[in-house]
């Protein structure tokens, strides 16, 4: 697939997350895409965008917000967060046909108190925001970008490994022309109020690690800017020091991915791109 022409659309999901606002800001700002459309449960409000971004976005701009209460099937969402027109948000997926498609939606254990909470969240919902963002017109090409972890892991023990790597294989299995995973490390810079659980512990021991390896963790804002490179440039036009692989999870019939993982999204960010 060939790299992502000026005046292409793009569907930003999780935008108000600690990756996905950087992913809406560098879309934004990208004059690759005309037209950006976030959506969700919370959405950005204009005045918190950075002053840039804020220009092309609000009083008429480039952003069109659509609130959507959950990503379930029966759920009815509205344009603006407005009151009238209101229409189930698959069809408003299908009909706005998005060039290219951000998913950065999850949630973590801690959060979701309960493995049922976590799956739907994390992987049913992220898989019916693919599935109905999908167009029925083949020779319409989508890519489609989603944010993983570099804990995925198909045989793991741990239940949030198996569940990445099975949101990985749902997606690449739609059918998308190009489909990109991005497989990060520990976050850095996020302005979360309150630390996790996990930060608090892995933070120290990874910034450690770090001066030894770039394995394990990434700005936020770098991997915004890598994620909206990999969004223009598809697989094919990535350069060499993204490190991406196809691959897939070994399942009988299953489609390839293409895999940037923590390393490769540090260096794509370093591109004037």
């Amino acid at each position: 697939m060939t790299a992502v022409a000026a005046g292409k659309s793009a569907l930003v999901i999780g935008a108000t997350g600690q990756v996905g606002q950087h992913v809406l800001y560098e879309v934004l700002r990208s004059t690759h895409f005309t037209r950006v459309c976030e959506a969700g449960r919370r959405l950005t409000q204009i005045e918190s965008l950075p002053e840039d971004v804020k220009k092309v976005a609000g009083n008429g701009g480039k952003l069109e917000q659509l609130k959507v209460v959950d990503f379930g099937d029966d759920d009815v969402s509205s344009r603006g967060g407005g009151g009238g027109g209101e229409r189930k948000w698959q069809e408003t997926f299908r009909q706005g046909a998005f060039d290219v498609i951000f998913i950065a939606l999850g949630t973590n254990m801690h959060d979701a108190k309960t493995r049922e909470n976590f799956k739907r969240v994390d992987m049913d919902y992220t898989l019916n925001v693919a599935r109905y963002a999908k167009t029925e017109d083949a020779s319409h090409h989508q890519r489609l970008i989603y944010v993983s972890s570099n804990a995925a892991k198909k045989d793991s023990y741990s239940f949030y490994s198996r569940s990445k790597a099975d949101t990985e294989q749902g997606l690449a299995d739609l059918g998308y022309e190009d489909t990109i995973i991005f497989r990060p490390g520990f976050l850095r810079n996020t302005n979360r109020p309150v630390l996790r659980p996990i930060e608090v512990i892995a933070g120290p021991i990874s910034t450690g690690l770090s001066f030894f390896t770039n394995k394990l963790e990434i700005n936020v804002d770098q991997l915004g800017k890598s994620i909206r490179i990999a969004g223009e440039q598809g697989t094919i036009g990535l350069p060499p020091i993204a490190e991406a692989t196809s691959t897939n999870w070994g399942v009988s019939g299953s489609r390839n991915f293409t895999v940037v993982m923590n390393r490769g999204a540090r260096a794509l960010a370093q591109e004037n791109i």
